[in-house]
C-alpha cells in the first residue's frame, strides 16, 4: 500500500480544515472583544485621575494581546482555506509573552496591589524578589530570542 502508484495526487495547496477555520475566527472575535474592552476602558472611564500609569500600561499590554489574537486568527483562517501562509521571521508570541512577563514583573515590585501577598521574614522577601528576578530575565530573554533572526539579517 506504500507503493506510489496508489497514493493520490498531492495538491501543492493543502484541503480546507474547516477545524482551523473556526479556531481562527474564535480567535478573531475573543481578540476583537478584548479590544473593544480596552477601548472602553480607556476612553468611557469617568475618573481619569484614578488612572495610574501602570493600568494605563496594563490595558496597552492587554491591547497588544487583542492584537496579536486577530492576526493569528487572520492566518489560521487563511490556513484553514487551504492558502499558503509565509513563516514569520519574528516570533511575535514569544515577544508577545516577554512583554507580558517583563510588564508585569515590573508592576508587582514596583506597584503591588493592595491585597498583596506581604513577605513575613527576610528570606520570604529575598524569594520573592528572586521570582521578580527570574521573571523579568526570563521576558527579556523571549524578547531577544524572539528578535535574534531580524538583527542577525540585519548585520549580513
Amino acid at each position: 500500500m506504500s507503493s506510489p502508484e496508489f497514493m493520490p495526487p498531492q495538491d501543492s495547496r493543502a484541503a480546507a480544515k474547516p477545524g482551523q477555520i473556526i479556531l481562527g475566527i474564535a480567535s478573531i472575535f475573543l481578540g476583537s472583544v478584548l479590544g473593544l474592552l480596552m477601548v472602553r476602558a480607556l476612553l468611557l472611564s469617568a475618573n481619569w485621575a484614578v488612572k495610574s500609569v501602570w493600568n494605563i500600561g496594563g490595558m496597552f499590554v492587554f491591547s497588544l494581546l487583542a492584537a496579536f489574537l486577530i492576526w493569528i486568527g487572520s492566518r489560521a483562517v487563511r490556513r484553514g482555506r487551504g492558502q499558503l501562509v509565509p513563516a514569520t521571521r519574528i516570533k511575535w508570541g514569544r515577544v508577545l509573552a516577554g512583554i507580558w512577563l517583563v510588564f508585569f514583573s515590573f508592576k508587582s515590585h514596583f506597584a503591588p496591589d493592595a491585597n498583596a501577598y506581604q513577605a513575613d521574614n527576610a528570606s520570604q522577601a529575598f524569594g520573592m524578589l528572586a521570582a521578580t528576578i527570574f521573571m523579568l530575565a526570563a521576558g527579556i530573554f523571549l524578547i531577544a530570542h524572539s528578535l535574534k533572526p531580524l538583527l542577525r539579517s540585519r548585520n549580513t
